[in-house]
């Protein structure tokens, strides 16, 4: 999470009227999600350009980290853009359904919501007009394993160590 928004700040640059700021909250470097980077790193990626597309003015981006237990990890990324009437929000997530975005197609956050509910998490989108935005993932973490069975031994499993730095 820290590099995708170390690569949006570079990306959007001192031009940009608007901030992105990260927390990390309880977040425990010995947790960690099986994900597929890739895929996570488009998806946050994805979200944090809807809530910078959302600004109107200057404005402010959150992004925050937390684990308040075991065996979830929790990612918000909160705007303070335009927000999204109820009734377009209540279809947001759908293919072809989306919001203050000419030429969008709304599968950014369709397929979003297809990868977290298939690394077996949820996601969960609140908005109110005039007051922005706030996307929670809410992911299952797991302790990192120490080793992993390749054929007939045991090496370490760096990936795996990877991925929890990343998500830290």
């Amino acid at each position: 999470v820290e590099k995708i928004v170390r690569e949006k700040k570079a990306q959007y640059g001192a031009n940009a009227n608007f901030e992105i700021s990260l927390q990390t909250e309880s977040v425990s470097s010995e947790l960690f999600s099986q994900i597929e980077a890739t895929e996570f790193k488009r998806l946050i990626s994805n979200l944090l350009d809807n809530s910078a597309e959302a600004l109107e003015g200057t404005g402010i981006i959150f992004v925050c980290l937390s684990s308040n237990s075991s065996d979830r990890i929790q990612i918000s990324i909160k705007d303070n853009g335009k927000g999204v009437p109820p009734e377009i929000l209540a279809k947001l997530g759908a293919p072809g359904e989306t919001y203050g975005k000419p030429g969008g197609s709304g599968l950014g956050l369709f397929h979003a919501l297809a990868w977290v509910e298939h690394w077996g998490g949820s996601l969960e989108i609140r908005s109110s007009p005039g007051h922005g935005t706030e996307i929670s993932i809410t992911l299952p973490s797991k302790l990192i394993p120490g080793t992993i069975q390749s054929g007939r031994e045991s090496i370490p499993n760096r990936q795996t160590k990877r991925i929890a730095r990343r998500l830290a």
